[in-house]
């Protein structure tokens, strides 16, 4: 099969571009041919996980200019070049945000078959008529529809009015750790990395951004010191190398402001193999998400890890994580605190907490699993 995604990333360190690397190189590890249509970028960002990188260097939005025609005859161009089965429009367009609307066009020219998937809607305050439009040609035009996050394909399926099936196609890591640092244990991992073994490190691996509810897990962290828990450190995986971000900065204020500078501890720029140890080597790892709770790739370093996780979301269904997590509701650092409290006063229950979320992982979120859903989503569409 010959499948063709197209996707408006532009920075190697882009987590869709991570995701897209991965899964291509799975894909095509079975004999699939797959190639990329990616934003203006100055090097290559797929690697060898494809059989071609094409870039659209210039202006992603719809329009009659003589750039915004140029790129848009660029993409037929480059589709009529690759002649794919199959086209995957990831939306957004990542870097191009509410202006990245020419990826919508496939659906309009009805040339290929079209699989859309939707990590956001992408219609904020800054979003265009257009935009809102576009997404609406994408939810009606394709020949399929996938998200990651069950509130969003509710959403999808209320804009479409029940008319539309919705595939589940998850996000996977792309923290590719060996099987040795899977197998240490926490003491051994936390003499590598020089923690405390006589600690409780709570483990937190992610963006800082207010999505991700850092700024609860603080006002948590700073209850669990005042109640007791003087052992405790806030273990932040490899921010030091945000320090200049002026969201860094604000996030800064906030762990000041909670006077918890003292137990918090960032560490640098983490690989893979550092990145799973050090999840690995703490205690739990709280993810307190404020949407999108099973869209997040660090969630799924966490299950793969095999570390006990306290996950914010607003599902009352998690489907195969109801069992393997503690379940918490966003933006309640009363409620998050209390279980964390409870997950490290019993570490019996923390270690099957983790034992159940790498079995999960296993069976519903590893890359081959992953695979297997796309192409079989592929496959349907072809037959119809």
């Amino acid at each position: 099969m010959r499948i063709c995604y197209l996707y408006g990333g532009v920075h190697a360190t882009d987590g869709g571009i991570g995701f897209l690397r991965i899964l291509c190189s799975q894909l095509r590890s079975w004999g699939h041919t797959c190639f990329t249509i990616l934003g203006e970028a100055h090097e290559v960002l797929m690697g060898e996980a494809v059989d071609q990188e094409i870039h659209l260097n210039g202006d992603w939005s719809l329009g009659f200019g003589a750039a915004q025609r140029q790129t848009q005859n660029q993409l037929r161009s480059a589709l009529h070049e690759l002649k794919p089965d199959v086209v995957h429009i990831i939306h957004p367009s990542a870097y191009y945000g509410a202006n990245g609307n020419i990826h919508a066009l496939p659906v309009i020219w009805r040339e290929y078959p079209v699989v859309a998937t939707f990590w956001g809607f992408n219609m904020g305050h800054g979003a265009t008529w257009l935009t809102r439009a576009l997404v609406l040609w994408l939810l009606w035009g394709s020949q399929a529809l996938a998200s990651h996050d069950f509130k969003l394909m509710a959403d999808m399926r209320r804009l479409c009015l029940g008319m539309r099936q919705m595939h589940f196609l998850p996000v996977g890591s792309n923290i590719l750790p060996s099987a040795a640092v899977l197998q240490a244990s926490r003491p051994e991992l936390r003499q590598r990395y020089n923690l405390d073994l006589d600690k409780q490190y709570i483990g937190y691996f992610g963006g800082f951004d207010q999505s991700m509810g850092v700024v609860d897990l603080c006002q948590a962290v700073r209850r669990l010191r005042e109640d007791g828990h003087h052992r405790l450190r806030l273990l932040l995986i490899g921010w030091q190398r945000h320090r200049q971000n002026p969201r860094f900065l604000a996030m800064q204020q906030s762990i000041e402001r909670e006077h918890i500078e003292d137990i918090v501890i960032m560490t640098p720029y983490a690989p893979d193999e550092e990145a799973a140890g050090l999840l690995r080597a703490a205690d739990l790892v709280a993810l307190p998400y404020r949407h999108n709770s099973l869209g997040r790739s660090s969630l799924m370093a966490a299950l793969r890890a095999g570390a006990p996780v306290v996950l914010a979301s607003s599902l009352d269904d998690l489907g195969c994580l109801n069992e393997a997590v503690v379940r918490v509701p966003p933006q309640n650092p009363t409620t998050l605190a209390q279980q964390i409290d409870s997950v490290l006063k019993d570490p019996q229950r923390a270690e099957v907490l983790g034992q159940s979320g790498r079995q999960v992982w296993e069976k519903n979120f590893s890359w081959p699993v992953i695979a297997k859903n796309h192409l079989e989503v592929y496959q349907t569409i072809l037959k119809q």
